[in-house]
């Protein structure tokens, strides 16, 4: 007889999605002891354009220290402040040619503005406290009234990413599936961004044989078409060593596609060796290497024999 026990069985997981409770990285910083400490009576100070900086690297170190409720309203105090300097877009860069902006960025240049990252930092607290709908308004603060902008793509994509980590954790927190699925899904198996809440959301909405018979019918659904170019690639080996060295190559790539949850997903590129074709075996691949594969359809049953 065998007993095969699924380790990450569904019943447990879903119920440990349900009661997914989200806390935020803090990045520790050895000063914000001292910084809290050396500054407690700025809490009964006015806040002036003069110690609006000094008020708000308290409230971060705060935040960083989990001082959440103390946190909470400092950063409210500055989002709903007139003061100029908290109502103020800042230019940050370092690219730029003959820019003389602060050296904070490093990526091209960004506009920020203090109100939108407090809105952010609420949005956090609100979501650790599960207050999702007050939460969510503080997104919508950040994305439509405080806004920020990157002339790169790098800041971009970080940006990006957070925003879209932090909305979906409110749709997950007010039981929202479909809005989660909507805004992570489409670019699921090109990026692990976020992965892990979709993949949470999935699992709790269908059942294990369901997924598995997703999987199936996305693996039959696989087409791809080919350029009718050839690509070069260049790989460098021993990379920033004085032996470093790079090797051309050329192959011929495509497009795929996959049918997943009722939506048509892009599939990264194949990585292809010189002189290879892509064929529809290395668009499956790719598929099954995916991040967003191993969170869904990969399952570890043990057998035990009797």
């Amino acid at each position: 007889m065998q007993i095969k026990l699924l380790v990450l069985s569904l019943i447990i997981t879903s119920i440990c999605y349900a009661q997914h409770n989200q806390e935020f990285y803090r990045l520790k910083v050895p000063q914000d002891s001292a910084l809290i400490a050396n500054n407690q009576g700025l809490y009964a100070q006015e806040i002036t354009n003069a110690n609006a900086k000094a008020y708000y690297n308290l409230a971060q170190a705060n935040w960083r220290t989990k001082n959440n409720a103390v946190a909470l309203t400092m950063f409210t105090v500055i989002e709903q402040s007139e003061l100029p300097f908290f109502n103020t877009d800042y230019t940050v860069g370092s690219d730029i040619a003959g820019d003389r902006t602060t050296k904070v960025y490093g990526y091209g240049s960004a506009t920020i503005n203090y109100k939108n990252k407090a809105s952010i930092y609420l949005a956090k607290l609100h979501i650790e406290a599960g207050r999702f709908t007050k939460a969510l308004s503080y997104l919508e603060l950040a994305k439509n009234t405080y806004t920020t902008s990157f002339s790169c793509g790098t800041g971009s994509s970080a940006y990006g990413k957070t925003m879209n980590q932090l909305y979906a954790l409110c749709y997950e927190g007010l039981n929202q599936p479909e809005k989660v699925i909507e805004l992570l899904l489409p670019n699921a198996i090109k990026s692990r961004d976020n992965n892990e809440i979709l993949a949470r959301v999935l699992k709790a909405k269908y059942t294990r044989q369901q997924l598995k018979e997703i999987k199936e019918l996305g693996l039959a659904s696989i087409e791809f078409t080919l350029n009718d170019y050839p690509s070069t690639g260049t790989t460098i080996y021993n990379y920033g060593t004085s032996n470093a060295y790079k090797v051309e190559s050329q192959h011929t790539t495509g497009k795929g596609t996959i049918e997943l949850f009722g939506e048509t997903l892009e599939l990264p590129i194949p990585y292809l060796k010189d002189g290879l074709t892509a064929t529809r075996e290395d668009f499956v691949t790719v598929f099954k290497d995916s991040n967003l594969y191993y969170l869904l359809f990969e399952y570890w049953e043990v057998v035990l024999d009797d």
